[in-house]
């Protein structure tokens, strides 16, 4: 039996709350972002799956490795478990070399990865352990049709974006 996927949102700054209807929550740990999530901005969102977000929107301008163990000590400061899925936003940054570096550090411990990009860009980067891929075609909640897809970000909304995650990545890969 195959699962329906879930609503996951995502924002810059969380909200108080979860929005009703969803399951999941993705959040900043770090890079170029306008802001880190706090530990108490995180634990808001009790035990709903969560996904940690890495954001890196010039990849040339950094050193990839750095970038992946700056990562990596953000996932620990949250006591984030080895086996979960972090996203590489990499809005629309196209560099095979960073993600490959950032993915090999992140394999190396223990940790997946996403790359996160617009539907025009993303898929000229490594896949990675799957791409979340940005679309926003205003038909609703819909997937995009690609094999290596794991979530796909449908609206861009006003207060936070919003997400379909395929549930069996979803169970068994997001942070809880």
């Amino acid at each position: 039996m195959v699962l329906p996927p879930v609503k996951m949102f995502d924002a810059s700054f969380p909200p108080s709350s979860a929005p009703p209807g969803y399951r999941a929550v993705a959040g900043y740990i770090g890079g170029d972002t306008p802001h880190i999530w706090t530990d108490a901005e995180w634990k808001r969102f009790g035990s709903m799956r969560k996904l940690p977000i890495w954001v890196r929107s010039d990849p040339g301008a950094v050193n990839a490795e750095a970038d992946a163990f700056a990562a990596l000590e953000g996932l620990y400061g949250l006591r984030v478990p080895r086996g979960i899925t972090i996203a590489l936003d990499l809005e629309t940054a196209v560099d095979s070399g960073y993600v490959n570096t950032f993915h090999g550090v992140m394999q190396w411990a223990g940790f997946y990865v996403w790359v996160y990009g617009s539907a025009s860009t993303v898929f000229g980067n490594p896949e990675a352990d799957g791409y979340w891929v940005a679309d926003y075609a205003g038909r609703g909640p819909f997937m995009y049709s690609h094999k290596m897809v794991k979530a796909t970000q449908y609206d861009n909304g006003t207060n936070y974006d919003s997400s379909l995650v395929k549930f069996w990545q979803y169970y068994w890969r997001l942070w809880k």
